[in-house]
């Protein structure tokens, strides 16, 4: 069998964690307290109980693939079996499951489970779920890791309100690890102070109560301070389309630089009749610039375009952004849009719903500091419905930057002829 032995300086909050006996333990912390290796540590640790069952969790599986089970490997120098998602140590058993999986739990027998960034989880009973299937005969243990939350999180109130001695909390901010962490990293998390204070109250000084209305990743207050009016000596045209299936929007948009001229807000999932829209209000505006979500149906619509020779310019939200500091693309386009409204850079926004969808979006960090957007399917469960006009909004002003532009005559101000009206001629 595979001998890994690896060693680590663990400060004494994470030592304490480490050894607590404690039925719950939740290590809340900032960015590089190194909650993640800690709880490795605890679990590897419970592996020497003879025929223990022990589960490592995360809410969403791309997390739990590219994030928890790497650094499961990087620390462990172990080997996760991909196919069936488990690593076999000694004679115990370490599942890695995400929170969709946890329905075909029902009838097993853990030892111990951790949830890693348990923050995500806003629903108390995925916690008491995992619990309850802890019953196997011996001492168990539950087990999270987490960025400080608001009040009303269920980790708030069992851990940091309770006095219940079950529940054991162990807290230390980014700044308590600066023994081991680098000076270039310390100094770019201190800057954070004044830059983002929401980030740096919850991310780098660990305190808790930070509501999570404080991590909108677009204000309201500042899509209504949009000028109406913009000074641009040339012009972009572009058609942004955000395909959608299962009853959500179809939204196509039309914009003369950052102005939405025209629109189309289909309940259509037929990609050749989708394709006809879009190539008649290419005609209609002349222009051959079109930027497509190729996630799902997407995919299809923009190579049918490109083979009718549009400029097509391919969006995939879900793959991996040039930039470390996002998540993904999704986080990438989003984050770039915030930073064109706030300077003001984009003009009034006419419709009443796409002002409102781009509103409501959230956004986090994640262990290693990078600013991850929320799903599409998690607004859609918060809100009663998905933010397909925020989100073909936030194509449009990101594809601009990749579209030629051309020299115009007059004052240079973002034309105004056309207006964007709310069931314009394309509804369907």
């Amino acid at each position: 069998m595979l001998r890994v032995e690896k060693k680590f300086l663990l400060r004494p909050v994470q030592a304490q964690f480490l050894k607590s006996e404690a039925k719950y333990t939740a290590f809340i912390g900032g960015w590089g307290t190194g909650k993640s290796l800690t709880a490795i540590l605890k679990i590897l640790k419970l592996t020497t109980i003879p025929n223990n069952l022990l589960l490592i969790a995360r809410k969403n599986f791309t997390d739990l693939r590219d994030s928890t089970i790497r650094d499961f490997e990087r620390y462990t120098g172990l080997k996760v079996n991909k196919a069936d998602k488990q690593v076999m140590i000694k004679n115990s058993l370490i599942l890695f499951r995400h929170a969709d999986e946890f329905s075909v739990l029902q009838n097993i027998n853990l030892g111990a489970f951790w949830i890693e960034q348990a923050e995500e989880i806003e629903d108390q009973r995925v916690f008491d779920f995992l619990c309850g299937r802890l019953r196997r005969n011996l001492k168990n243990y539950g087990i999270i890791t987490a960025n400080a939350t608001d009040e009303n999180h269920w980790i708030y109130k069992l851990f940091k309100a309770s006095s219940d001695p079950d529940f054991a909390l162990f807290e230390m901010s980014t700044l308590d690890n600066t023994k081991n962490l680098p000076q270039d990293f310390i100094h770019s998390v201190v800057k954070l102070k004044d830059r983002d204070p929401e980030i740096y109250e919850r991310y780098v000084l660990n305190n808790w109560g930070i509501s999570d209305s404080a991590f909108l990743v677009i204000r309201r207050n500042e899509i209504d301070a949009l000028p109406p009016d913009l000074f641009c000596p040339t012009t972009k045209k572009l058609i942004a389309v955000d395909p959608a299936t299962g009853g959500d929007e179809c939204v196509i948009l039309v914009f003369n630089n950052t102005r939405i001229i025209d629109s189309a807000y289909l309940k259509e999932t037929d990609t050749m009749k989708i394709t006809g829209y879009i190539s008649l209000l290419a005609q209609k505006h002349t222009t051959p610039n079109i930027a497509i979500d190729v996630v799902g149906i997407g995919k299809g619509i923009a190579d049918r375009l490109a083979e009718m020779k549009y400029n097509v310019i391919y969006l995939q939200s879900a793959e991996r952004s040039k930039y470390q500091q996002f998540l993904n693309k999704r986080a990438e386009m989003w984050w770039y849009v915030r930073e064109q409204i706030k300077n003001k850079q984009v003009v009034k926004i006419e419709d009443e719903e796409t002002k409102r969808q781009l509103s409501i979006v959230k956004y986090a960090m994640d262990s290693s500091g990078n600013i991850k957007i929320e799903r599409k399917e998690e607004i859609k469960k918060r809100i009663g419905r998905s933010p397909d006009r925020g989100d073909c909004y936030v194509y449009g002003i990101y594809a601009l930057q990749f579209v030629t532009p051309v020299r115009k005559a007059g004052v240079g101000y973002e034309d105004k002829e056309e207006e964007n009206i709310e069931g314009s001629w394309m509804d369907v």
